[in-house]
């Protein structure tokens, strides 16, 4: 408890006692982030020819969706290829979205479509993926390496 917060007596030495909270230092916040062009792309020269290469092996597996998109096994390796290059985060979130759609499928009864009903989930697992790994590992280890030198 801060000393005179809740005392009684002039306001003055309240007012004070806010005043000495609101200028200790606070604790960072975990993952905040401002949106800028700086926090979506990675910093370094490695780190941007990685973030190419893993988005030209995403467009490939797109194209060869829809290269492919009338062999029936296509979309089993479309997911797979997703999980590979999204894996932790990307195998969940496209099992996830499988059963999401597939609820949605038997509610509504649309039709399928091997190349269309594949978009949104690569989509959405291309956007979690390059959070993870170009983002989230990034700053974490930052972070953690900032953390281990203040210690």
């Amino acid at each position: 408890m801060v000393p005179g917060l809740f005392a009684r007596g002039s306001g003055a030495s309240r007012y004070a006692a806010i005043a000495d909270i609101a200028k200790a230092p606070r604790p960072r916040k975990f993952m905040s982030m401002k949106i800028t062009r700086q926090a979506l792309f990675p910093k370094s020269i490695l780190g941007k020819v990685m973030a190419a290469v893993w988005l030209m092996a995403c467009i490939a597996v797109l194209v060869f969706g829809f290269v492919q998109r009338d062999i029936d096994d296509m979309p089993i390796a479309f997911i797979w290829f997703m999980i590979f290059l999204t894996f932790p985060i990307g195998a969940a979130a496209l099992v996830a979205l499988g059963v999401m759609f597939g609820v949605l499928d038997i509610a509504f009864g649309i039709s399928y479509h091997p190349f269309w009903d594949e978009l949104p989930l690569w989509f959405i697992s291309v956007a979690l993926g390059y959070w993870q790994w170009f983002l989230l590992i990034p700053r974490s280890s930052r972070n953690r390496n900032v953390s281990a030198k203040e210690h």
